[in-house]
């Protein structure tokens, strides 16, 4: 008995730890999709629509439909021009819309203007979900509730985020260009006179040195060389293997 009410109370231990879990599985899940939809409700996106042309359009009568295209987007609806007498028009017109859910489908129905009645000759739904973001997408759809007949449609759906600015990269306006110097202690530039006094040494010897070489150049064609070193117009005229500066006096 004992062995009985053990093994019990451990399968209802067992019971409630899963309910548990599941339990926090399922509020995680709700989590994540309340993120995804306040993520997707950041974004903002627009819907390009051009309506190509139809094909094969059939009317109850015997004479040629004159079509139109009605498109409807959530609350927006919009219509391109009438094309008489044609059952194969072409219409070439473009629409935008602004889009803030993909969940709203979007509802495309060819109609024969009439004087009466408009009759319905078909229609297509498009689910945005299955649309490529920021890229142009082409497709002939067959009519829905209709004889025959093909709607051609080109759609664009673009989407943007705030992120996108983060990504093109900072600003290059020189108001944002900021350099920041570092603190430097006044005593830090306190020098003794034999330091510069080391710097005119080196300035003077390569000066002396450079006019001498150019010297040098100036009557190479009449100067002896096999002689190191020569004084012209009081310059002196060096060597090439003597034209070596002592790195010592730049120290």
């Amino acid at each position: 008995r004992l062995e009985a009410e053990a093994k019990a109370k451990a399968e209802e231990e067992a019971r409630l730890k899963a309910e548990a879990q599941l339990k926090l599985e399922a509020e995680a899940q709700a989590k994540a999709e309340e993120e995804k939809l306040k993520k997707a409700a950041e974004i903002t996106r627009s819907l390009d629509v051009t309506v190509i042309g139809a094909f094969n359009l059939k009317n109850d009568l015997f004479s040629k439909a004159d079509p139109y295209v009605k498109l409807t987007f959530g609350s927006i609806k919009k219509k391109t021009k009438t094309i008489s007498n044609n059952s194969n028009p072409t219409w070439n017109e473009s629409f935008s819309f602004s889009v803030s859910s993909l969940e709203t489908p979007l509802l495309l129905e060819v109609y024969d203007d009439d004087t009466f009645k408009d009759d319905r000759l078909g229609l297509v739904t498009i689910d945005l979900r299955h649309l490529p973001s920021n890229e142009s997408h082409q497709e002939r759809y067959k009519l829905a509730s209709a004889k025959k007949g093909d709607l051609l449609v080109k759609l664009t759906l673009s989407s943007s985020s705030d992120d996108d600015d983060d990504a093109v990269g900072p600003s290059n306006d020189d108001d944002d260009f900021e350099f920041d110097l570092p603190d430097v202690d006044d005593d830090d530039f306190s020098q003794d006179k034999s330091f510069f006094k080391q710097q005119e040494d080196a300035a003077t010897t390569i000066q002396a040195a450079f006019r001498g070489h150019r010297a040098r150049k100036s009557i190479s064609s009449t100067t002896d060389p096999s002689t190191p070193s020569q004084v012209v117009n009081n310059d002196v005229v060096v060597d090439d293997d003597e034209f070596a500066i002592d790195d010592s006096a730049l120290d």
